[in-house]
């Protein structure tokens, strides 16, 4: 180790341990891309649980597909999965309460 580096403080050519190198942005965009590739291998994964899961026989694109169409829409997915084409139950109608000393509606 050099001096500067025993006694606690970093040398002056370099502040940061990586900077001055030139690997800091390949190293950090090395390691975005390994996130992403994770993610997508973990999302497929779980697509790969809901496929072998069901009771429907769906196909592996066939439920990516649906599932990115229903995406945003309140349902049960197990139901949805296993019974896909009966529609969602309608929601219930919303009740107003009549305010207190008026007669008309």
């Amino acid at each position: 180790m050099s001096p500067a580096v025993s006694a606690g403080r970093r040398s002056s050519s370099a502040p940061v341990p990586g900077w001055g190198t030139g690997n800091g942005k390949r190293e950090e965009l090395r390691t975005r891309g390994q996130i992403q590739i994770w993610t997508a291998l973990i999302a497929l994964l779980l697509v790969k649980y809901l496929q072998v899961t069901a009771r429907f026989g769906w196909s592996f694109a066939n439920l990516i597909a649906l599932l990115r169409m229903n995406l945003f829409v309140y349902r049960d997915v197990w139901v949805w999965l296993n019974d896909p084409f009966t529609s969602p139950p309608l929601p219930p109608e919303p009740e107003q309460e009549i305010l207190c000393g008026s007669n008309s509606v």
